[in-house]
């Protein structure tokens, strides 16, 4: 599993390091616009525009 120095490190392994690291972003940027989703909700409800639905 340990890379020796000197060697280069096999596609598959470059492939599944980027993969990560994408894997990573995305889910960081999800999570991040669903809190910003939430807050944005919650302040329109708070505020006096929910009278205009008042079935939601």
């Amino acid at each position: 599993m340990n890379r020796s120095i000197g060697f280069p490190a096999h596609p598959s392994e470059i492939l599944l390091d980027v993969l990560h690291v994408h894997f990573y972003t995305i889910s960081t940027t999800l999570y991040w616009l669903a809190l910003i989703l939430i807050g944005l909700t919650k302040l329109w409800f708070r505020s006096p525009q929910w009278e205009k639905f008042p079935t939601l």
